[in-house]
């Protein structure tokens, strides 16, 4: 990160992890951003972390939960702000320019994160691939970036489970999103809705389409799936491959 990231990603966040000063060597708001920004670089041990910042482990914990809280609400309504009308209109302008598919609004699919087994967690994010982790669930443009997060679900859970009990899920199913209306799909005049595009492990609804199972399928399945998979389900399984590539890294 240059010093000018820095520095403006401090003069952010700084209000909000600002501390009265209870003894002579307080940890100041740059170093708090300093020691979690190593933390979430380099994936460093918290024991590790301390040391190289000469405090201690607990106090460590502490700052890296408070400023990621900070970043997170410093930045989430510039770089995550939820999309009007006008954006879901140019959104949906990009995927038929760039990936040949109509009526399209964005790409959702959720992503497990490793991590080590939580305290007295039990089998909670003990996820079906064997491994313990908890879930990113994301929507993404036409362009690979986000417009819908939600994180920290259990991994045990099912994408369908988590994407239903989300905020956007939850609004995207029952109709409150303020999505383009329905519209001709190119050579035709039958209105159509507008859809998020996802895998099979999400239902199919009004405003979420999926790619037909991989069993059975009549005639018109087998000439419908080519062109969805030379067009968004390409898309569909790279839109979080900047995530998977940056948690492999830590």
């Amino acid at each position: 990160m240059s010093a000018r990231t820095f520095d403006d990603l401090l003069r952010r966040v700084a209000p909000l992890i600002k501390h009265e000063a209870t003894h002579s060597e307080p940890v100041g708001e740059a170093e708090r951003l300093a020691v979690t920004i190593r933390c979430l670089a380099s994936g460093i041990s918290q024991q590790a972390l301390a040391a190289s910042f000469k405090l201690g482990s607990a106090t460590v914990g502490c700052i890296v939960g408070e400023v990621c809280r900070a970043i997170w609400v410093a930045l989430k309504d510039e770089f995550v702000a939820f999309p009007d009308a006008a954006q879901w209109e140019m959104i949906q302008a990009e995927f038929w320019y760039l990936w040949n598919y109509p009526n399209c609004v964005g790409a959702v699919d959720g992503k497990h994160v490793r991590v080590r087994a939580p305290v007295k967690s039990g089998s909670s994010f003990h996820n079906y691939k064997g491994f313990f982790s908890f879930i990113l669930m994301a929507a993404c443009d036409a362009r690979y970036k986000f417009t819908f997060v939600d994180i920290g679900a259990y991994g045990r859970e099912s994408d369908a489970g988590v994407f239903t009990r989300s905020s956007f899920g939850s609004q995207l199913i029952q109709g409150k999103l303020p999505l383009p209306p329905p519209a001709p799909l190119p050579g035709s005049e039958v209105l159509t809705p507008h859809v998020f595009v996802a895998d099979e492990a999400f239902p199919q609804k009004v405003n979420l389409m999926r790619p037909y199972s991989a069993c059975g399928g009549g005639q018109h399945q087998r000439h419908l799936a080519p062109g969805l998979a030379s067009s968004f389900f390409v898309h569909h399984v790279l839109c979080l491959a900047r995530v998977k590539e940056r948690d492999q890294m830590l």
